[in-house]
């Protein structure tokens, strides 16, 4: 296994180094672009190396589960054993038909922390002026 991690990053050091030269050949805007991928490269790169190499943990703040949505997180259901996801949770309100009256794309957030918020927020959008 550790033999396998050191053949992949030798290969991906290459790549690495290919699109360094790249970089000095193509326009800004793509260097711009480049550079963001090879920098995330280094960084899985350290952290295989790091965590399978020298067989250290990687802090949960540390890794990365999408370089295309950077925003992703690691979602747990809260039991032991019980599936994991990756991307945000949503807090959804609805009523009793099931249709949506507010809701909040919660980014580092959790449950507890915003549903009072969102409740109050409901309140406030579904108030009606009184009749005249």
């Amino acid at each position: 296994m550790v033999d396998s991690h050191r053949s992949y990053i030798e290969l991906f050091q290459l790549y690495l180094d290919r699109a360094q030269a790249t970089i000095k050949k193509v326009g800004f805007l793509k260097v711009l672009e480049i550079e963001e991928y090879v920098a995330h490269g280094r960084r899985q790169i350290d952290q295989i190396r790091r965590r399978v190499l020298n067989d250290e943990k990687i802090p949960h703040a540390e890794k990365v589960f999408s370089i295309f949505e950077e925003h992703t997180e690691w979602i747990c259901k809260g039991k032991a054993g019980g599936p994991q996801e990756l991307g945000l949770k949503v807090c959804v309100v609805e009523d009793s038909y099931q249709f949506i009256l507010h809701h909040r794309v919660m980014q580092k957030e959790i449950d507890d922390k915003v549903a009072v918020g969102v409740i109050e927020d409901t309140k406030d959008m579904l108030k009606c002026s009184p009749a005249a």
